[in-house]
């Protein structure tokens, strides 16, 4: 799933800002609470590492400076806070390793996010 993500991250930064720009605010912040929530976190991170690339179109960190307020507020801030309550409410087990991978897997999202802007 996360190599898709990649796929789908640097082919939209290949493409220049426009299609970043079309990526999350016509599908990423649009569809976060329809796709799975470590899809939508490791499509942002590669986002932010394709854009940190030598090979990144001009404009591409202006343009996560613009989308900083959706990707961080109405993406990655929830699915953080939901996989943390979701570990702290359940057991042991299975979806406690799935919360906590998906915890992980967003803060390295926002970390790669913000050095990226």
């Amino acid at each position: 799933m996360e190599s898709l993500c990649a796929i789908v991250a640097a082919n939209s930064v290949a493409s220049g800002h426009v299609e970043i720009a079309h990526l999350v605010n016509d599908w990423i912040v649009p569809s976060v609470d329809n796709l799975p929530p470590f899809a939508v976190a490791a499509v942002t991170m590669h986002l932010a590492i394709e854009c940190m690339g030598k090979g990144a179109p001009a404009g591409t960190a202006e343009e996560l400076k613009k989308l900083s307020p959706d990707i961080l507020g109405r993406v990655l801030a929830p699915i953080l806070s939901e996989a943390v309550r979701e570990s702290d409410a359940t057991g042991e087990g299975n979806n406690v390793n799935r919360n906590h991978r998906l915890a992980s897997l967003t803060l390295k999202s926002l970390d790669r996010w913000c050095a990226a802007t």
